[in-house]
């Protein structure tokens, strides 16, 4: 957990007009400060967060779901994921877009 970044600007930039806007450097430290806090993250008793996943057959799209078990907080979550493949020369790239909310940690 101590490398995570908050707003990271270029990723911002990636997320379009609703992200254009970039908060000041103290309000970045302040939401890192935030998030790994006893309240939320609690990055001092759980310094790290573990993704775990496997994935069913891929069918004739090159499409699967991707089982993932996200353990963070001393909880686990387990989220099911639709993911496809790509391959191009010797390059294999997976992908695949899910929402997540901070509700998520509850269950």
């Amino acid at each position: 957990m101590d490398r995570l970044i908050v707003d990271d600007a270029a990723q911002r930039r990636l997320e379009g007009e609703d992200f254009a806007n970039e908060p000041s450097k103290d309000d970045i430290a302040a939401t890192r400060t935030n998030m790994l806090g006893d309240a939320l993250l609690n990055a001092k008793q759980f310094p790290t967060i573990k993704v775990t996943g496997t994935s069913g057959p891929v069918d004739a799209k090159n499409s699967a779901m991707l089982d993932l078990s996200v353990q963070l907080v001393g909880r686990e979550i387990k989220l099911t994921i639709p993911f496809t493949l790509k391959m191009e020369g010797d390059k294999l790239e997976a992908s695949g877009v899910v929402d997540l909310s901070h509700c998520a940690a509850a269950i």
